[in-house]
This record gives C-alpha cells, structure tokens and sequence, in this order.
C-alpha cells in the first residue's frame, strides 16, 4: 500500500504543478465553485480540510462553506 507524503510535502508538489502549469490565484478565483449548494457532509468535510491545513502550519485554501 502506498505511504501518502506529509500535508507540508504534497503542498509543495502542488505549488510547483501550479508554477509549471501557469495558474495563478486569478486562475483559481474565476474557476472556483460558489457553494451555494453544497450538502452539509461537504461543508464538514472543507472545515475538516482547513483545520488539518492549520494544524500543519499551511495556509488553507479559500473555500466557501
């Protein structure tokens, strides 16, 4: 079975497939979902999401919940 890498290292993977991709925070805003329907297990789910993200020391995605 696969090891999955620490938040910290699959942050910076992310970040740098983003560089070579050419996206961008404005990219990201126009492509992002509003949540106006989200259901309430996906709202938990984005909250359990950015707690973890704190608790290692990232800044979390913005996210509507």
């Amino acid at each position: 079975m696969r090891r999955l890498p620490p938040l910290s290292i699959f942050l910076a993977i992310l970040a740098e497939r983003k560089r070579v991709l050419g996206i961008t925070d404005e990219t990201y805003a126009r492509a992002r979902n509003r949540g106006r329907r989200r259901t309430p297990e996906k709202r938990e789910l984005l909250r359990r999401i950015e707690r973890r993200a704190r608790g290692a020391g990232a800044e979390p995605f913005k996210a509507n919940f």
